[in-house]
């Protein structure tokens, strides 16, 4: 009984050790090909073809966006690019993003409510390092087209499913600040 003992105690602490020695990280896995997206894109090495990175420095979300022609402007497997006016000259372009918001390895908008107002965003489109502050947080029901909010003032637009009610469409809102 005492051996047992004895190595119950070893194996706990080899446990305890071990446990503390694993890097838990809060950011979301990325694929290979997204993270060598990234990477070129952030170095400009080549013509990258990603539309711009998402940044969500509170909730620790750093990920690609691929243009709405390109096949992995999927939400299935990306944050998904739905509408894009800044190339076209408008006065207050619109940015609009969508993602799950479930508990899968392509649920990027998870923590999307622990935002506050007031809280950062950052799009990299190009080389400009883009900042928008959370602005509003709304909730409406789902049905077959959704009604954005449109402001006098260039804004980006998240997009995710509720957690608790599958019912519930989230929309987040942040004004466009400066770029860094």
């Amino acid at each position: 009984m005492e051996k047992i003992k004895y190595f119950l105690i070893l194996l706990l602490i080899f446990l305890l050790f071990w446990g503390s020695s694993i890097n838990f990280s809060k950011e979301i896995l990325r694929t290979e090909t997204q993270q060598k997206d990234m990477n070129e894109y952030l170095n400009q090495t080549n013509n990258q073809p990603l539309f711009g990175i998402l940044e969500i420095p509170k909730i620790n979300l750093k990920q690609p966006i691929y243009p709405k022609d390109d096949p992995k402007n999927q939400v299935d497997k990306n944050i998904t690019l739905l509408e894009e006016d800044v190339t076209q000259n408008v006065p207050n372009p619109v940015i609009i993003l969508a993602s799950h918001s479930g508990n899968g390895p392509y649920a990027y908008f998870k923590n999307l409510t622990s935002l506050k107002e007031g809280d950062a965003i950052f799009l990299w489109l190009k080389s400009e390092q883009k900042e928008y502050r959370l602005i509003k947080k709304e909730e409406v029901m789902k049905n077959e087209t959704l009604y954005v909010k449109t402001f006098s003032f260039s804004h980006l637009i998240l997009i995710t499913c509720s957690k608790t009610n599958s019912k519930i469409q989230e929309i987040y809102y942040a004004k466009y600040i400066s770029n860094k």
